[in-house]
């Protein structure tokens, strides 16, 4: 006990050390260890952290290259090569384009902050009011269109929108045109893109041009403002937004129509009216009102560069409307040279079918007997439609 309490004073013990007792056992720090013991504490954790973060680190990244698992955006990285084969219901592929490219529409006002907010009608040539007739004034549908611009200016669907409260998904390929677009608020799904003119997405150099844009073609050179732009297949789209039924699809792509219409798997969607310019189609407009006829639809009018046409299902059998028609003969002379006689009927085709068109009115107070003008030749569908 002597030696203890000698070994106790000479390091510390009762005049100075510290020590502590486990049952008969006196635990001993010499005083000139602890300011080192003290010091060292924050070192030993933050050692001990360090090492504890590498550790976790390495087994989160050991546990990472042994999954398969590839994210969307990872497995497609938009280039044409690994595009190559991928079909356009491909379940990454639609996750994809419906988490990382579709807009949705605003959820806040203000809403449409238009430049010309008092327009009624925005397109060129009245397709937008052409469509409502034909669908009777339909409320609450669907439409896909595609080259929307900057979503204002010649629209074929904004009146749709605002007036009968329509939605829908805005297709623009030209980032400046996308741009504008999004700034006018509208309350429709919007995307970034282009149609693919194949049942694959891919990338393409895009050629921008205002309302021009398109593809550009191996033989156009690489003049002009240039940009690299993603296409989607349109069935792609439409999968993205759980659409198997559209009531008006608008198609002004400036030359690829017809390939981005044979992308199309037509026995899994319903299309009611498709309005399609044809004035840039290279096959020609002959072949895509083949194609579109081979499909189940009728052309019922010609407004401007643009063929509408209507599924037959649509068209009544006593309602026929003339997309090419021939004018019939000049009447009799009128009486007493006030005014023509009635003119003969005239004779119209629609999609092959030979139709006896009305007579046409006579003609105006003119000269003295003169001739009745010609049966008038229809060029629209038949109101009721």
């Amino acid at each position: 006990m002597s030696g203890l309490h000698t070994l106790g004073r000479r390091y510390g013990g009762p005049s100075g050390g510290v020590y502590g007792r486990r049952g008969d056992v006196d635990m001993v720090t010499p005083a000139w260890l602890r300011p080192r013991l003290g010091r060292m504490a924050p070192l030993k954790i933050l050692v001990f952290t360090v090492v504890l973060i590498i550790t976790l680190l390495f087994m989160l990244n050991a546990r990472a290259h042994t999954r398969h698992v590839i994210h969307p955006h990872d497995a497609l990285n938009l280039t044409d090569l690994d595009f190559e084969g991928v079909p356009q219901t491909q379940p990454d592929l639609i996750a994809y384009i419906r988490q990382l490219h579709l807009r949705a529409p605003p959820l806040h006002g203000p809403f449409y902050t238009l430049h010309h907010p008092d327009t009624t009608d925005h397109s060129q040539n009245g397709q937008s009011l052409r469509v409502a007739q034909i669908l009777k004034g339909k409320r609450g549908g669907f439409f896909v269109e595609a080259g929307a611009y900057n979503g204002e200016d010649l629209s074929n669907t904004l009146y749709l929108e605002r007036q009968l409260g329509w939605t829908g998904l805005l297709v623009e390929p030209d980032p400046w045109n996308f741009y504008y677009l999004r700034n006018r608020r509208r309350r429709v799904h919007s995307i970034h893109a282009c149609l693919s003119p194949n049942p694959y997405p891919r990338e393409v150099t895009f050629r921008q041009s205002d309302t021009m844009g398109h593809i550009l073609q191996p033989e156009e050179g690489g003049r002009g403002l240039l940009t690299r732009v993603k296409c989607f297949p349109l069935y792609s789209l439409l999968l993205a937004l759980n659409a198997s039924s559209i009531d008006f699809l608008s198609l002004d792509i400036e030359g690829a129509e017809i390939q981005v219409l044979q992308t199309l798997p037509w026995s899994k969607v319903q299309i009611d009216v498709v309005c399609v310019e044809y004035k840039h189609v290279p096959e020609g407009a002959l072949a895509l009102k083949v194609f579109l006829q081979s499909k189940g639809y009728l052309l019922v009018d010609a407004l401007g560069d643009d063929y509408i046409f209507v599924r037959k299902e649509l068209v009544k059998e006593d309602l026929v409307s003339v997309a090419e028609a021939r004018g019939g003969g000049g009447g009799e002379k009128g009486n007493k040279g006030v005014g023509g006689g009635e003119g003969g009927g005239g004779e119209s085709v629609l999609e092959g079918r030979r139709i006896t068109g009305g007579e046409g009115m006579g003609g105006e107070k003119g000269r003295e007997g003169g001739g009745g003008g010609g049966g008038a030749a229809g060029s629209k569908i038949t109101a009721g439609l």
